[in-house]
């Protein structure tokens, strides 16, 4: 089981129309969603939201995720998302969330790696010491972040292009980090999405999209002996 600290924020969410595709199967980056939502809210209890840190001239920056899905999640149904920290080292943050339906059974879980980065240089820094008292610590731990590498796209079946629009923007002023699932499924053919069941997600974040950018998205499906497919994008 993913370990979440004692300390977490706890909430409820109900999945309504706009929240799922044509097999009325959440869509995974509303998933992402509701996970950042979580986390974001977990920190604001301790007085570092984003708001807080870019007052001190700081802001958050994710580097990797990996999200982990038990099974779909279907419309009407209403999940119940743990999150908190995991770890917090001397240099990131350790992000974790944990997704239940109402029987207390595992939807889904995930894992971000965080960094705290000043807003002038664009620059991650150490952990400031006034992270550690907001959140009760007194000694950072010093936890590995295992994480399977992600192999490049060698020979795309698909490729699209897209524009970052203003809605894809949030607090930093950058795309927003669960956009990114958006681009990479949208090159994919959707009677594809709708087949399949997407079990994993794995994502290493390199740079910032900013708005007006145009981005494009390759994606390679690799099939497997087990009739399991990867998608690399």
């Amino acid at each position: 089981m993913l370990k979440v600290l004692e300390d977490k924020f706890i909430k409820e969410y109900q999945v309504y129309y706009n929240d799922v595709d044509q097999r009325k199967r959440l869509y995974p980056d509303k998933l992402l969603e509701i996970f950042a939502d979580s986390n974001l809210n977990h920190v604001k209890q301790k007085k570092l939201s984003i708001e807080d840190l870019l007052n001190r001239g700081y802001t958050y920056m994710i580097q990797k995720y990996q999200v982990d899905f038990k099974r779909p999640i279907y419309l009407d149904e209403k999940i119940t998302i743990a999150a908190g920290l995991s770890a917090v080292t001397s240099s990131n943050l350790h992000r974790s969330a944990i997704a239940y339906d109402s029987e207390g059974k595992l939807l889904a879980t995930s894992r971000g790696l965080v960094f705290i980065v000043d807003i002038k240089s664009r620059r991650s820094v150490p952990i400031p010491d006034f992270v550690y008292t907001a959140l009760n610590i007194s000694t950072p731990e010093e936890e590995s972040f295992p994480f399977q590498r992600i192999g490049e796209v060698a020979n795309a079946d698909y490729v699209k292009e897209l524009p970052v629009i203003y809605r894809d923007l949030d607090l930093n002023n950058h795309v927003t980090n669960s956009k990114y699932i958006t681009w990479a499924l949208e090159s994919l053919p959707s009677s594809f999405i709708l087949d399949n069941f997407l079990s994993r997600i794995r994502i290493l974040y390199m740079r910032e999209v900013l708005y007006g950018d145009i981005i494009t998205s390759r994606s390679q499906v690799i099939k497997k002996d087990n009739d399991e497919k990867k998608t690399l994008h």
